[in-house]
């Protein structure tokens, strides 16, 4: 990681810092890639921020949501056999990053807008986007016999948000890629809305 990287990763930190001593109630759901925090699980870490895999969100329109990463239902991060598998994918698609932020910088010498290689491969892919579309279906089947209202997820990188069979399937995409700056919000109506952060 460079260190103007370093440094906007720091900026968010002390913001959501500040925003905790303040009052603000934040909660930290930690995922696949940072799972060495389950061990403090259940706890305030520090002030307002507590972390937990998995929480429950009621709207002001009274629907219930399920919030968590994901990686529970991913099949290669849940069965021990299949994880090196997927930290060798793993790897592999850091690398991909890593690549993309000189591939970019080349383009951007050239006069050539952003262009993302890691998002073009899992796109083009048809095996990861089976893959997607299968984890969607699980996670809203998931949400449905627990009886919530919907879930809200990450873990695929792909921002989306739906209803199906009544339940709403939202994806809050990720940040590791400048044209995919993904956010999830409530409106006043209590309704979930999906926006983009633009990068300039």
């Amino acid at each position: 990681m460079n260190a103007e990287k370093q440094n906007h990763h720091m900026e968010v930190i002390e913001r959501l810092l500040k925003l905790s001593r303040k009052g603000t109630k934040i909660h930290y759901i930690y995922g696949n890639h940072d799972e060495f925090m389950a061990k403090f699980s259940g706890h305030h870490i520090f002030g307002n921020i507590s972390l937990s895999e998995r929480e429950e969100y009621t709207t002001s329109s009274g629907k219930k949501f399920l919030i968590l990463h994901g990686h529970q239902f991913d099949f290669l991060t849940k069965f021990p056999v299949s994880s090196y598998i997927y930290k060798l994918g793993d790897y592999a698609y850091e690398l991909i990053l890593e690549i993309n932020d000189w591939f970019n910088w080349c383009r951007r010498i050239m006069g050539m807008r952003y262009w993302s290689i890691s998002k073009y491969v899992k796109i083009k892919v048809k095996r990861a986007a089976q893959f997607i579309e299968s984890f969607e279906s699980v996670v809203i089947k998931y949400a449905k016999e627990k009886k919530y209202d919907g879930v809200v997820c990450g873990h695929l990188h792909e921002p989306k948000l739906y209803t199906l069979n009544n339940i709403t399937y939202a994806n809050c995409g990720c940040w590791t890629e400048k044209d995919n700056c993904t956010f999830l919000y409530e409106d006043s109506d209590g309704s979930l809305k999906l926006d983009t952060y633009a990068i300039h």
